[in-house]
């Protein structure tokens, strides 16, 4: 019961926090719409800013739970292009967590903590798909943490660009456009697209 409580409430904050934004979602109206008390809301999160960590961390491993695995015998671009059109089609069927996601990855209420936690954990294998791409020479040899954040800034827009224009993401040819400039933002040179 404890845990669908704890589910309940990270489940209204984000409704809450998409709709209402941080200020107009004040915990005890989260506890109240999520169906607890407030005191329960603090026991399962110390104050708003770990409720607000805790959903982006929980948002992050449930999009990393839904990309294939890295294969080694798979060409970089090849891998590159089944995790995006992945997290693509993750993204489009959860709207209002992508909005949370672009609200609030830049917010001062995110420690860089939080933020490290879910790109080099949550999403670790990003990392390890760069660093053997780097080794087939097939990715640009820029410093890994760049990378991971031209890796999230790249996606991000193009989920939140979709989003908002529904008809644009059901056309092949702009999410393949899409993945086109994700890939040559990060490609070494010879390894492009046209």
């Amino acid at each position: 019961m404890s845990a669908s409580k704890r589910q309940q409430i990270l489940d209204t904050a984000l409704v809450l926090f998409v709709q209402q934004g941080l200020e107009g979602a004040a915990t005890a109206k989260i506890a109240r719409e999520a169906g607890v008390a407030t005191g329960t809301l603090f026991h399962h999160f110390s104050n708003k800013q770990a409720l607000i960590a805790a959903l982006y961390l929980e948002i992050k491993q449930e999009l990393a739970d839904r990309l294939p695995a890295l294969r080694a015998d798979q060409p970089t671009r090849e891998m590159a292009c089944r995790m995006w059109q992945a997290a693509m089609a993750w993204a489009l069927d959860h709207p209002d967590k992508i909005r949370f996601l672009l609200a609030y990855y830049q917010s001062p209420v995110l420690t860089p903590a939080t933020r490290r936690t879910a790109k080099f954990d949550t999403l670790g294998f990003v990392l390890e798909l760069i660093k053997m791409g780097q080794a087939r020479g097939e990715l640009a040899p820029y410093p890994h943490e760049l990378m991971m954040e031209a890796c999230h800034s790249l996606f991000m827009a193009s989920a939140g660009y979709f989003i908002d224009h529904p008809e644009q993401a059901a056309d092949p040819r702009q999410q393949e456009g899409a993945m086109a400039i994700f890939w040559n933002a990060l490609a070494a040179p010879g390894h492009r697209l046209p």
